[in-house]
């Protein structure tokens, strides 16, 4: 069998091609979102796709007992990029009880 070496011009990636990056943001905060169990990700997944006033009043919930989480979905509610990949990786990592 004869190995015929490919033209380097032929290696170039498609320019119509998306390249998915993972930003080191990205790959801690699923770390964190593992070691939360299965029924903290689902009501945590719960909140973030819950229309804007339970939402909202759910924040308030948080924030008034005093919880971390509550700050975590602030963030979320300030960055909707953020927001909606904490819910896709969520919904990704599954397993909700």
């Amino acid at each position: 069998m004869e190995v015929h070496p490919i033209p380097i011009a032929e290696l170039r990636p498609d320019p119509s091609a998306t390249l998915l990056t993972v930003e080191p943001e990205e790959v801690r905060l699923r770390e964190v979102l593992s070691l939360w169990t299965p029924e903290e990700r689902g009501a945590l997944l719960n909140v973030l796709t819950a229309d804007d006033d339970t939402r909202v009043a759910k924040i308030g919930e948080l924030h008034q007992a005093g919880g971390s989480v509550a700050e975590l979905l602030i963030d979320l509610e300030e960055d909707p990029v953020s927001r909606v990949t904490v819910i896709g990786m969520l919904r990704v990592m599954g397993g909700f009880a």
